[in-house]
């Protein structure tokens, strides 16, 4: 069982997450038109980007034939019992009464996932190159498990951060918090009612443990931190519970569960 933590309320107050400049750079992505057959029929998704408005309406079309409308609110996806992986899928994008965009499904597969190629390199004298784990992330080459990029210090530009360390959009040191290297972290706003961003981690190095970070701060300041006994090599955060307004943290191969309330471990 993993170890939770729930973080205490920081007021009672409706929290505001409104931060930033509005003049991110940021990657361009397109509509992200994915179906795979699922066995039950062609379960096809896409992006609700940034930028669309909030009464934005899908029109998903199945070999030019209209097979789901996604009006406002509604799920970006939708499993058409009907297809099949020759089929043709297009998005028209609606508001109002007008166009904005019309895709195209470039990503489709007859199995219940998508093929990645890989380049691996040559096995040498003792050693061999395999796949390991895998993270949902930006795989173009700026993004993985433990480097991130974000604007932490709310100047319009982003950062990198690699857990113990952060580096500013040019390319100093904005805070090292000298823990160590680890191989997970989380960063978001997972404390609604705390201006900023947050920046959840794990540690492999002694005292081990785990750490919430403000991620902006030039000293890397921890909220709260952890100690534990060996490497902790995994932790997760997560707004999985609805009594708390932020998030939840846990932590791989503890068998408590920890209140950050009171900072008593309980079963």
């Amino acid at each position: 069982m993993a170890a939770g933590f729930v973080p205490s309320v920081l007021g009672s107050t409706v929290a505001n997450v409104a931060y930033g400049t509005g003049k991110n750079v940021v990657e361009y992505l397109d509509r992200g038109i994915s179906a795979v057959n699922t066995g039950s029929g062609m379960l096809v998704s896409w992006r609700f980007l940034a930028d669309d408005a909030d009464n934005t309406v899908y029109r998903l079309y199945r070999d030019n034939q209209l097979v789901y409308t996604s009006n406002s609110g509604n799920a970006t996806c939708y499993l058409d019992k009907g297809g099949k992986s020759t089929s043709s899928y297009r998005v028209d994008t609606i508001v109002g009464e007008n166009l904005v965009s019309s895709d195209e499904c470039t990503h489709k597969s007859n199995t219940n996932y998508l093929t990645i190629p890989m380049d691996i390199p040559k096995a040498g004298s003792g050693y061999t190159y395999s796949p390991n784990d895998c993270s949902v992330g930006d795989v173009d080459g700026d993004g993985n498990h433990n480097c991130m990029p974000a604007d932490v210090d709310n100047d319009g530009k982003q950062e990198l951060l690699l857990g113990a360390v952060c580096l500013d959009d040019n390319g100093k040191v904005l805070w090292c918090n000298n823990l160590g290297h680890g191989d997970a972290m989380h960063l978001s706003d997972l404390l609604p009612d705390r201006p900023g961003l947050e920046l959840w981690v794990c540690h492999e190095v002694k005292p081990y443990g785990v750490s919430l970070l403000d991620a902006a701060t030039g000293t890397g300041k921890k909220i709260f931190h952890y100690d534990h006994e060996k490497d902790t090599g995994r932790c997760a955060a997560g707004n999985i519970y609805a009594g708390n307004p932020g998030a939840e943290f846990w932590v791989h191969s503890w068998e408590l569960f920890m209140t950050e309330t009171d900072s008593q471990l309980v079963l």
